[in-house]
């Protein structure tokens, strides 16, 4: 995971910065749990996938669509329309998805700085899904929120095999979260949701995930 990230993302990230989940929309149901409550409302932007609009509205929480702009090529955010959901003190928690899904807009880090910048001063909590990080063009930077100097905002990060190596289904994620006072307050309420352990046959999957082959090798 640490060399993963840190040889495909330019991420340098510490061992206990890592709280495996059985999964990233169910550990999206556990955040909204653990920082937010009945009635509050998660902001997204829109298009957003459709399970994260379920995970909300399962979890008796309001949702909040912040629409993105679309010129007939290309989608931008509203930043007026997002910063005034972000600033409602009713909504708690703002769920982020890079490269977005549907779009498949890989957002840049001016953008992730400006995202970070308001959801620090609105104290609103970022769960940031980077299923799709690796899923990008050749060439094309794929920032993340952990490489941004002066972040205040408390982010959470998910990452997983899935879609990049195929292991969909196989209910396995990882959240990397920076602040000790957000991971410990996440993990409190995973535990009590009867978190066990992690999917065994994932383990030398990581392990090869982590290997850089030979050039022999990858003939």
């Amino acid at each position: 995971m640490r060399s993963w990230l840190a040889s495909q993302r330019g991420w340098e990230i510490e061992p206990e910065w890592i709280v495996p989940v059985y999964g990233i929309t169910s550990a999206l149901a556990t955040a909204m749990r653990a920082f937010t409550g009945e009635g509050d409302g998660i902001v997204g932007l829109d298009p957003c996938y459709h399970m994260y609009w379920e995970a909300v509205e399962l979890s008796s929480r309001r949702r909040v669509s912040s629409p993105m702009l679309f010129d007939g090529e290309r989608y931008s955010i509203d930043w007026p329309d997002l910063e005034a959901k972000l600033a409602a003190p009713e909504n708690k928690l703002l769920v982020f998805c890079n490269p977005h899904n549907p779009t498949g807009k890989v957002f840049s880090r001016g953008e992730l700085e400006r995202i970070a910048e308001l959801a620090g001063k609105y104290g609103v909590v970022v769960f940031n899904d980077e299923i799709f990080a690796e899923c990008v063009y050749p060439g094309v930077e794929m920032p993340t929120f952990g490489q941004l100097l002066g972040c205040s905002a408390r982010v959470i990060t998910a990452v997983s095999l899935g879609k990049w190596l195929s292991f969909t289904g196989t209910n396995q994620a990882n959240l990397i979260i920076p602040d000790a006072e957000t991971r410990e307050r996440f993990r409190a309420r995973r535990d009590r949701e009867f978190y066990g352990s992690m999917n065994p046959m994932l383990r030398p999957a990581y392990r090869a995930s982590n290997t850089t082959p030979s050039p022999a090798s990858s003939a």
